[in-house]
């Protein structure tokens, strides 16, 4: 009994050591390309092309999540809103913001918790970062 324990520990150490060893490399995902019309540069709030308060108001100010007197969620629904919330102020930057952490790393939250048709537009996803990377220009 003894025996089939050490060899078992041992068994176990060795197969441990070999999947260590292997040279594990992670894939990258592949960057969707944007489309040629989709300027990212001058994304604000408010502005006509480059607005991203389309895209919060269609992905995140949604019944039943970030509108005025949710019980779940803080208000999105406009620029004052949504410097209320907390969620654009961070003293690390714009990726310390919880808006940043909760969008593109999943924590606290994952969000969109919901995605509302759109969401996986490239375009939108690259103007709603770019915003945010530039520290929320209304």
């Amino acid at each position: 009994m003894k025996n089939r324990v050490i060899g078992g520990v041992i068994l176990s150490i060795i197969i441990i050591c070999i999947n260590a060893c292997e040279n594990k490399v992670a894939v990258l995902p592949v960057p969707v390309p944007l489309a040629a019309n989709c300027d990212t540069t001058h994304a604000t709030y408010n502005s006509s092309s480059d607005s991203v308060s389309g895209i919060i108001n269609t992905q995140c100010a949604v019944s039943g999540c970030h509108v005025y007197g949710s019980a779940v969620a803080n208000d999105l629904t406009s620029y004052s809103a949504i410097q209320a919330s907390g969620y654009i102020t961070s003293k690390k930057g714009p990726t310390g913001t919880l808006m940043y952490t909760c969008l593109y790393n999943g924590t606290p939250y994952v969000m969109p918790n919901v995605a509302q048709p759109g969401w996986n537009d490239p375009c939108n996803q690259a103007k709603l970062k770019q915003w945010i990377l530039n520290g929320f220009p209304q």
